[in-house]
């Protein structure tokens, strides 16, 4: 049978529980310090329920760190202005290329070929500069950002580019031109499986034809839920697209994309 903690004990789990957040602030937020501390206090028995939260604590406060450095890129300016010429340079089709980096630090900007059929409002990245990830990644780097420009569109994510996304580690940066002053922003665009039913989402909201064939539904985060997609009971806190290809063979299963758009904080230095 679980025992309340007396007042002496609740006492003691708050003033740990200062210790800890004091010692968060001063080592600037190096949690890899906490454990000892939070071993010496499960030496003490009547510590050892509080170090348990703790525990929780800890553990909570290092996910939410390790996720602000994920979706957070140092960009440099000069790199900002390299892809900013190449955009203007481009207009009125769409450049792109891929950002080598490592801890979140862009260190290389590689142009590449824009593949894409229609140029104009798309792009692809050429295959063979794609495969320089791998290059990347045996020199411990990685491929941190893959960018693009919008001649005449915001520097936000397209229902196209959230149907193109293929890399939810890699922060898409995009450069408006159609924004004064220019501008870059970054975003992942990350799947979410949801257990949605697409028939009754289709009869409850109005999807776009967004291109030939290629069918979206953007939900921003001020809007109500879809009754569809508040059954599906997932955690709808950010912007998300509902995209999905059109087939000509009624036969054949429809593939669906929901893809969630977070932005990116970019830091110059």
């Amino acid at each position: 049978m679980a025992t309340l903690a007396s007042g002496r004990e609740i006492s003691l789990a708050c003033f740990a529980i200062v210790i800890v957040l004091g010692l968060f602030r001063e080592t600037g937020g190096h949690l890899q310090r906490l454990p000892r501390f939070l071993a010496w206090l499960g030496n003490h028995t009547k510590l050892r329920q509080c170090t348990k939260a703790l525990d929780g604590i800890m553990s909570v406060s290092q996910e939410c760190r390790l996720n602000l450095m994920s979706n957070q890129l140092i960009l440099p300016i000069a790199f900002q202005e390299t892809i900013l010429q190449e955009a203007l340079a481009g207009d009125p089709e769409e450049i792109c290329g891929i950002v080598r980096g490592r801890n979140g630090k862009a260190l290389e900007l590689y142009a590449a070929r824009n593949e894409a059929e229609n140029r104009s409002i798309n792009y692809l990245v050429d295959p063979q500069v794609l495969m320089k990830q791998f290059q990347f990644e045996e020199q411990g780097d990685e491929m941190v950002a893959i960018y693009h420009s919008h001649p005449a569109s915001e520097a936000y994510p397209s229902a196209t580019d959230a149907w193109t996304a293929q890399y939810p580690d890699s922060i898409f940066l995009i450069c408006s031109l159609s924004e004064k002053p220019p501008a870059i922003r970054g975003f992942l665009l990350q799947d979410m499986y949801l257990d949605c039913n697409l028939s009754r989402l289709r009869r409850e909201v109005d999807f776009h034809e967004t291109r030939p064939g290629l069918f979206a539904y953007y939900q921003p985060t001020h809007r109500l839920l879809p009754p569809a997609l508040v059954a599906a009971q997932a955690d709808l806190s950010d912007p998300f697209y509902v995209v999905f290809q059109s087939e000509d063979d009624p036969q054949q299963e429809i593939e669906v994309r929901y893809v969630r758009v977070s932005e990116s904080r970019i830091l110059d230095a």
